[in-house]
């Protein structure tokens, strides 16, 4: 199993991995970067460099998978290859279509295929387990990924003190005794004052 961070590292938005092993490619979460305060609005796009995304290069990739519908997660969604499957949970599919119409940005036109807590699902070579986790995003999920004989674990946003607080739990008491890669989303690092 491979891993490339193709964006997400430095700050906090834009978030954007691959995984993959010698047959199969798999990118998580598309995000845009969130703008800075000072920034313009009519500021381009930034892409990430990852091959084959965009319809740039011969790589393929075998599908996307979406934690969830912010846009720092999901929104360079209309400009990736719609020939790549997007897996993404039910309702986050209708809000971001529904958005899109008063945006100005495209519904998505990739296959879909839903996210189903606990049910796992094969991808290539790897298997794809989705729970749903509690985030101010509705329709939230992290991703457990095995392939290999590797594990890793990739959070999305996560809260343990929403409504779905429970969910939070159960993905965390599912999770494997041996994680080989822990991919934990950081955005209230900042926040000291906070336990």
């Amino acid at each position: 199993m491979n891993l490339i961070v193709w964006r997400g590292t430095k700050k906090i938005g834009g978030s954007c991995l691959e995984v993959s092993s010698a047959t199969t490619r798999i990118i998580i979460d598309i995000g845009e970067v969130l703008p800075e305060i000072a920034v313009v609005k009519q500021r381009p796009r930034a892409l990430p460099d990852a091959p084959g995304l965009f319809g740039r290069g011969d790589r393929k990739i075998d599908a996307i998978l979406v934690s969830h519908g912010h846009g720092d997660h999901l929104g360079l969604i209309d400009l990736v290859d719609t020939e790549i499957p997007v897996f993404i949970g039910e309702k986050a599919l209708k809000i971001y279509n529904l958005t899109a119409q008063f945006t100005g940005r495209k519904p998505i036109a990739n296959p879909i295929k839903y996210l189903q807590s606990g049910q796992g699902f094969k991808i290539g070579d790897f298997t794809i387990v989705p729970y749903i986790v509690d985030h101010s995003g509705f329709d939230a999920y992290a991703f457990l990924l095995e392939q290999g004989g590797k594990t890793l674990v990739y959070t999305g946003d996560f809260r343990f003190h929403g409504r779905k607080q429970k969910a939070t739990e159960y993905f965390v008491n599912s999770l494997p005794d041996v994680i080989d890669v822990l991919l934990i989303e950081g955005t209230m690092l900042s926040r000291t004052q906070e336990k």
